[in-house]
């Protein structure tokens, strides 16, 4: 873990973030007892941007946030648990409350209000 740790120091601006809401950025359901917001939270850090609340449906927004974690935890990078306290627990176990988190710098590709009149228009086709 400190090596790790060293090198997400070394890469730019770090936050603490807890390492059950990355883990939730990947496997789709919240793992995180405190919440939504600490997802959000991660989500924004890791882009690098605002991240509205219909974009987490988005699947390029989903496969960055994906990418996201990988490239600094990949051992976060989880499919939908059967037992996700079992996970949690694991997570815990291996890295504790809180991970070094660089912040992201991905652009945004479209303006929300555009994703959310893409994401209707998929819906309804």
């Amino acid at each position: 873990m400190v090596e790790q740790e060293l090198k997400v120091a070394d890469a730019g601006e770090i936050k603490h973030l807890d390492p059950c809401a990355l883990a939730s950025l990947t496997c789709g359901i919240l793992l995180c007892e405190d919440g939504f917001g600490i997802v959000h939270e991660a989500a924004e850090w890791l882009l690098g941007h605002a991240v509205w609340t219909h974009e987490f449906v988005d699947p390029g927004i989903k496969a960055a946030l994906i990418a996201a974690v990988k490239a600094q935890y990949p051992q976060l990078a989880v499919e939908k648990p059967a037992d996700w306290r079992a996970l949690v627990a694991d997570i815990r176990a291996q890295l504790g409350a809180l991970v070094p988190v660089t912040k992201g710098s991905r652009a945004r590709e479209q303006h929300p209000v555009e994703t959310l009149v893409r994401l209707i228009g998929e819906r309804e086709q």
